[in-house]
């Protein structure tokens, strides 16, 4: 994949090529919100390499922080993090293990975590009645019980998940499973996790200020971040990648494909691989 083969295009898609749903963060939607023309993103300069998330496997300790990232390139932007900048780190797993992972609670207000499309006991999922407050921490016991697939954690406190996920609290979650390892797919510096997200900026910060109407439909920024970056690129050899791609927007879907005409071979989707493999077309 060249530098400048990676193009971003919002709108509706009709393959799920991503982990969970780009609704997840606001209830009140219907069909016919996805329903338009697609607003096309204009690539971006795509010179400053691609930020991999660290690896957390088997623990984590989380820290809900203010931060600073370059998210614009040169520019610095306040930020919520699990570390330093945007995101957290990428929590690796293997069914039938157990996964502990302590939240400190840095922010000025409540949070927690939600661990998106994992199966676990109700006073484990992230409920937004089990928050912690101000300087105070949580621990999670996540027994992993499902099969490989590609999920994601976020905050779960009433009424600021959106703004949290938003200003990034967010990472990907990632289980394993024998039946996956049989399969020899692409691995290590092979594997690259994406994660798009939408931000709108005043000056060099993020800002969420949704109106009345935004908070029932959606708050969309006209910035696309990959990985908490504006455009970056990854340098590649040739043969084959497996690139997990996390929509971690609070509203916006997208219509992913490549410039040129090149193929993308979707081999699942959220929670699994799909049946058969599937080709799609920008």
């Amino acid at each position: 994949m060249k530098r400048r083969d990676f193009i971003k295009r919002s709108g509706m898609s009709a393959l799920t090529a991503w982990v969970g749903s780009s609704f997840i963060l606001h209830a009140c939607h219907t069909e016919d919100d996805m329903i338009g023309e697609p607003n096309w993103v204009v690539e971006g300069a795509f010179d400053r390499p691609l930020t991999i998330p660290s690896i957390a496997e088997g623990s984590a300790a989380l820290n809900a922080q203010f931060s600073v990232g370059e998210l614009l390139k040169g520019k610095s932007s306040k930020t919520l993090s699990y570390a330093n900048g945007l995101l957290g780190p990428t929590i690796k797993a293997t069914t039938g293990e157990t996964v502990n992972v302590s939240l400190q609670n840095s922010l000025s207000e409540e949070t927690n975590i939600h661990w998106h499309g994992l199966i676990l006991p109700e006073n484990m999922d992230g409920h937004p009645k089990d928050v912690a407050s101000p300087g105070g921490s949580l621990n999670y016991d996540l027994p992993i019980i499902q099969r490989a697939g590609t999920y994601w954690y976020h905050p779960h406190p009433h009424g600021r998940t959106a703004k949290q996920v938003f200003m990034g609290l967010a990472g990907m979650f990632i289980v394993n499973d024998s039946e996956e390892a049989a399969l020899n797919l692409p691995s290590n510096e092979f594997e690259i996790p994406i994660i798009i997200q939408d931000k709108h900026f005043e000056g060099n910060n993020l800002d969420y200020s949704p109106n009345d109407e935004e908070i029932m439909t959606g708050y969309l920024g006209e910035q696309i971040l990959i990985n908490g970056q504006h455009a970056p690129f990854l340098s590649v050899e040739a043969g084959w990648y497996r690139i997990r791609i996390l929509n971690g927007s609070t509203a916006r879907v997208y219509n992913l494909g490549l410039t040129g005409g090149k193929q993308l071979i979707i081999i699942g989707s959220d929670g699994g691989f799909c049946e058969l493999l599937n080709s799609c077309q920008p």
